[in-house]
């Protein structure tokens, strides 16, 4: 599916960077305008509720999180979102927004974000402002820090959500019970459960579940 890709100066509140032909596909916007109107703009078509959500309950959680590492860790780190925008026609989508730090500064705090947003209106089943922060490492491989659902309750509970990582990483079942130190049978069991409550019969639905909704 398409993505509309950008890089932001957090410094000076500007796109430096906005591709053309993808965003005005998303949005109906061009990526000119996005450069031109800079973030502020952006975050108006962002629904109120969701953005009030992010602003108030998100960003320091996020930073806070980013101190507990070093730089060169904090590189290797994703914060993602979803959240409602409203195309220049008026249309409400959902989007998923991932955004890896390109440059920080000596307080730890992020100057440049590469971005890339698409529409997950298909996949997405409600109108929770998702929020995670997620680090990759070398040996243990990516592992999630934070996965909030910030304005809504969850379908699935985090030991769910662990378990839905775990599927989606293509972790066989007797592998899981290990990590976890459950049964087969609860994982089984578990499994059961979150087909049931995210509605998805297969392994292809529950990663665009997954994704929709941040828990990868």
């Amino acid at each position: 599916m398409p993505y509309a890709i950008s890089i932001s100066d957090y410094q000076t509140q500007e796109y430096l960077y906005f591709n053309e032909t993808t965003s005005k596909e998303l949005t109906g916007y061009s990526g000119k305008e996005f450069k031109q109107k800079g973030m502020a703009f952006f975050r108006s078509r962002v629904h109120p509720d969701d953005m009030n959500e992010i602003a108030n309950n998100s960003f320091s959680k996020l930073i806070a999180s980013l101190h507990k590492f070093t730089i060169e860790e904090i590189k290797q780190c994703k914060i993602s979102y979803t959240f409602r925008f409203k195309r220049k026609d008026n249309v409400w989508i959902k989007f998923l927004q991932h955004s890896i730090i390109l440059e920080i500064n000596e307080e730890k705090n992020p100057l440049l974000l590469l971005s890339t947003s698409q529409d997950i209106t298909q996949y997405k089943k409600d109108d929770a402002t998702t929020f995670n922060i997620s680090h990759y490492d070398c040996e243990s491989g990516i592992l999630s820090i934070i996965t909030q659902h910030l304005n809504c309750c969850s379908l699935t509970s985090e030991r769910e959500n662990e378990i839905i990582r775990y599927i989606t990483a293509g972790t066989k079942t007797k592998e899981i019970a290990c990590k976890m130190c459950l049964s087969i049978y609860t994982i089984r069991a578990h499994k059961r459960n979150i087909y049931e409550k995210t509605k998805t019969k297969n392994i292809a639905e529950l990663i665009n579940y997954a994704f929709a909704n941040g828990i990868i």
